[in-house]
C-alpha cells in the first residue's frame, strides 16, 4: 500500500501490527523513522506494562490511574505530551423510548452519585461536569447543572412511579467493558441503584457492538458512553 503520506506499508498482520518503512519519496522529505510498528494491545494494563519494560515506546489511551502515575513520578523513564485541549464528555444516558416516565429518569439520576464516579472510576482525572457541556468554552451554559446526589429523593421517586419492593424497577445498562473506567464506572452505578431497589442487570460488551445497539435497537435502558472531541 503505497500513499502521498511520509510511511508505506509494509506488513498487515490482522489483528497485530501494521509495520512501515519511510517513504524515501515524499514530498515533505523522508522521515528520520526509518522503520515503524504499530501493536495492536487490546487491554490497557499490558499496552501500560510493555510501555514500562520498554518493549514499546509509546502507547495510547492509557487508563486514568496509569496517567496520575506517570505524572507524579511513580514509572520512571516515562514521560507525557499533554495533548489539545479537546475535552471529551464522559456521561451516564437514559433511553427515554424505555423509560418514558421522567418521574423515573430522575429517580435514576438523583440515585447516582457522579463524583463518586469521578474518582472512583476515574481517579479524579480532568474535572467533574455540571452538564452535558463541558465548563470553560463559548459554547458552555452558565445555567446547565446536574441533578444532586440524593438517594432517598431516588425512592420517593420510584414509589411515586408505582416501584416498589413487590414490583421492583429493572433496567439494562449498556456500555463498553473493554474500556477499564467505563467498567468500574458500571459497578459503581450497579451498585448506587440496587441500593435504591432497582434490579440492575450490566450488558458490558465491546465498543463496537455497544454503538450498534446503541443505534439500532432498544435492548436497553441506560448506556455509557462519550462524546469529543471538541475543539474551540
Amino acid at each position: 500500500i503505497i500513499g502521498t503520506g511520509p510511511f508505506i506499508v509494509e506488513r498487515y498482520t490482522a489483528g497485530d501490527a501494521i509495520t512501515f518503512k519511510a517513504n524515501e519519496n515524499y514530498w515533505g522529505g523522508a522521515p528520520a523513522i526509518k522503520h515503524l510498528t504499530m501493536r495492536f494491545i487490546t487491554e490497557a494494563s499490558v499496552r501500560m506494562t510493555e510501555l514500562e519494560n520498554g518493549t514499546v515506546d509509546m502507547i495510547d489511551s492509557p487508563t486514568a490511574e496509569d496517567i496520575n502515575r506517570v505524572i507524579a513520578g511513580e514509572s520512571k523513564g516515562i514521560s507525557y505530551q499533554e495533548s489539545v485541549r479537546a475535552p471529551k464528555v464522559q456521561f451516564v444516558g437514559i433511553n427515554t423510548a424505555s423509560v418514558p416516565d421522567i418521574k423515573v429518569r430522575q429517580a435514576l439520576l438523583y440515585a447516582i452519585d457522579q463524583e463518586a464516579i469521578f474518582k472512583g472510576a476515574y481517579s479524579s482525572l480532568g474535572e467533574l461536569g455540571s452538564g452535558i457541556l463541558p465548563g470553560g468554552w463559548w459554547y458552555s451554559s452558565e445555567t446547565q447543572g446536574n441533578l444532586p446526589y440524593d438517594p432517598e429523593k431516588a425512592k420517593e421517586l420510584l414509589a411515586e412511579a408505582g416501584y416498589n419492593e413487590s414490583n421492583p424497577l429493572s433496567v439494562r445498562i449498556a456500555y463498553a467493558s473493554n474500556l477499564t473506567e467505563r467498567a468500574a464506572a458500571a459497578e459503581i452505578i450497579y451498585n448506587e441503584l440496587t441500593s435504591v431497589g432497582v434490579n440492575v442487570t450490566l450488558a458490558g460488551s465491546e465498543q463496537a457492538i455497544v454503538t450498534d445497539q446503541l443505534n439500532n435497537t432498544n435492548d436497553y435502558e441506560m448506556f455509557l458512553t462519550n462524546y469529543g472531541n471538541l475543539f474551540e
